[in-house]
């Protein structure tokens, strides 16, 4: 990138994006948030000779920093800067300067000190789509920025203001996503309105400004109004077709028996490999890229994400998400890669003290060999289990305690995340599958409907995996579904449990999951429905994985169980390669080489 204080290279001449910005870890960055003398790595100002003229940069990222002021010659070394990054860092002007950034379309100051908003600054960039201004100290947001009527997403968010105004066109015709939560805006409009979301901020505006043309049309009417000189006397008179079907291939379904102690399929093996292959790295993926996202409003999905800026490359950092790498998975995979190992280990016979020991492992150390500390992610249920000392020795009493502990109440989804892959072991033997899911979901979750989710799941990718059902029909679909929930409805006793199964089995689009329901964004019927939901409507995995994580929620759960299952069913080789290039390649390598092991076990191409 070439040296701070001398000349740049020939490199960062030819170079269209720099990265200024801290990489910490999560315990490096509440070391910086907390420090008073600035001793951290971070930069105090942006080296104006780093960019020389005339270069070709259009991107900057300065973020994570301890940058107070901004030079006010950067806007003529960058003149074609079109993103540029400065959130997290104790800026409280922008210099008029500014102005001249005439090719930016995102700027996020988010996380600085701004008390007055740098009105010359930003009002006058030409080309503005995405303003993200959140966690400052705002009072007031000028009325000159209803000019900038290309602005497409504005987040105003935990700020002081007490009231901002979009103007008509933004409010009718450009603005597409406006985050305004956590202010003290009275009337215009009321906190309540901003606390509910951007469809809710957008629609008071739009309403305020069809009341107003109203009454303007209706004044004009009573300006342009002619007095007719009527005649008294008269009276006026008024008025999806199947690739496939079952029985289209009988000769290919005769061709191999794939197994794995014991268990046939009527796929030839390289299918049954290629959805084996599937599973493991369509939960890598779904939970991946379903980490950009987790925690997340709907509104602020869009806001960050919108407008096809889905991808690792793009992820917001942070707190959250700052205790993994962009590109590296979360705890969703690593649990099932534990359960993964216990499988090569034990031949594919499932044992829950040999999981329940390697989940204490990963809890405190993580997998040393990818560089981890420890074990990041791990829900309160889980967690409980592990903090108790006999955990290892009876896995399913200490879940049971702690389930009662809590009421008989808890539902969480921290089992139903790992569960896919005991679809492998005896996958054409339900009642093998079913005892195989119940005994892993028992040791940390003992919620009835923990167990029915985890066992719909297995049972799902067992039933896919012995090829008798067509899933590229709506009937083969449904008949996965119905083995499933034929395999998970007798573990559910109480009605209100059943009925909520149902609900969830028979959701038919990603909206009816409930992502973002309050207080229940991690139950674990939501994967379960929102696996029904993305084999149902039979479209592609990047579509459905894309879909369904812009919900937000808890987004890497519900991505990692539909990943699983939609990889299963379309298999590695209809994975999509560019997201597949997103992820990490020390750990593809290293998960692969234990998915070598797995697919010589099961004897398979």
């Amino acid at each position: 990138m070439g040296n701070f204080y001398g000349i740049p290279s020939e490199e960062t001449l030819g170079k269209r994006s720099i990265d200024l910005s801290q990489h910490f870890t999560f315990e490096e960055y509440m070391k910086h948030i907390g420090s008073q003398s600035g001793a951290s790595k971070a930069i105090t100002d942006i080296p104006i000779n780093l960019f020389p003229m005339p270069n070709v940069i259009e991107r900057l990222n300065a973020s994570f920093n301890r940058l107070a002021t901004i030079p006010e010659p950067l806007s003529f070394h960058l003149p074609h800067l079109s993103h540029l990054d400065l959130s997290h860092n104790q800026i409280a002007t922008l210099p008029d300067s500014f102005r001249f950034l005439l090719h930016l379309k995102t700027l996020n100051l988010s996380s600085n000190v701004l008390q007055r908003f740098p009105v010359v600054a930003i009002c006058r960039l030409p080309q503005l789509e995405h303003l993200d201004v959140s966690s400052n100290r705002l009072l007031v947001y000028p009325d000159e920025m209803g000019h900038v009527t290309t602005l497409r997403r504005l987040n105003l968010s935990q700020n002081l203001l007490t009231r901002f105004s979009l103007s008509r066109r933004q409010a009718t015709v450009t603005m597409e996503v406006v985050l305004a939560y956590y202010n003290r805006c009275h009337d215009n409009p009321p906190q309540s309105v901003c606390d509910e979301g951007s469809d809710a901020t957008l629609s008071f505006f739009r309403k305020k400004y069809q009341e107003e043309k109203e009454k303007e049309e209706k004044e004009e009417e009573e300006e342009n109004v002619v007095e007719f000189p009527r005649l008294r006397g008269s009276i006026s008179e008024a008025i999806m077709q199947a690739k496939f079907s079952p029985s289209g291939q009988p000769t290919q379904r005769q061709l191999g028996r794939a197994t794995l102690r014991g268990a046939t399929s009527s796929l030839n093996p390289t299918e049954v490999a290629d959805k084996v292959c599937g599973l493991i790295y369509g939960a890598a993926l779904g939970d991946a890229f379903g980490l950009c996202t987790e925690f997340m409003t709907e509104d602020q999905c869009r806001f960050h994400y919108g407008g096809g800026r889905l991808s690792i490359e793009n992820m917001v950092r942070d707190r959250h998400r700052l205790k993994w790498t962009p590109g590296d998975w979360t705890d969703d995979t690593d649990q099932l890669i534990l359960l993964l190992d216990s499988l090569i280990l034990w031949g594919g016979v499932v044992d829950e003290m040999d999981f329940a020991e390697r989940l204490l492992q990963w809890a405190t150390r993580g997998f040393p060999e990818l560089g981890d500390t420890v074990g990041f992610g791990i829900g309160n249920t889980v967690g409980k289990c592990l903090n108790d000392k006999v955990f290892v020795k009876n896995p399913h009493d200490v879940a049971e305690r702690v389930w009662m502990s809590c009421g008989n109440v808890n539902a969480a989804n921290g089992a139903v995340m790992r569960t896919a892959i005991l679809g492998l072991p005896n996958f054409d033997d339900v009642d093998e599958v079913t005892q195989n899911a119940t005994r892993i979901c028992k040791a940390t979750h003992a919620d009835p409907r923990c167990q029915a989710s985890c066992v719909a799941v297995s049972v799902m990718i067992a039933t896919m995996l012995k090829g008798d059902a067509d899933t590229s029909t709506a009937e083969g679909v449904e008949g996965v579904l119905d083995a499933a929930r034929r395999a998970a409805r007798p573990l559910l006793t109480e009605d209100d449990h059943a009925k909520d199964f149902e609900y969830y089995m028979n959701c038919k689009d990603f909206l009816s999951v409930k992502c973002c329901e309050s207080r229940k964004i991690g139950y674990t019927f939501k994967p379960l429905g929102a696996a029904c939901v993305a084999l149902r409507k039979r479209i592609d995995y990047k579509t459905a994985i894309s879909d369904l994580i812009m919900l937000g929620g808890d987004a890497d759960t519900n991505a990692a169980v539909v990943g699983a299952v939609l990889g299963c069913k379309c298999g590695y080789s209809r994975l999509p390669a560019d997201w597949l290039a997103s992820l990490l390649p020390k750990q593809k390598s290293w998960l692969n080489a234990k998915i070598n092991c797995l697919l010589d076990l099961m004897g398979l191409p």
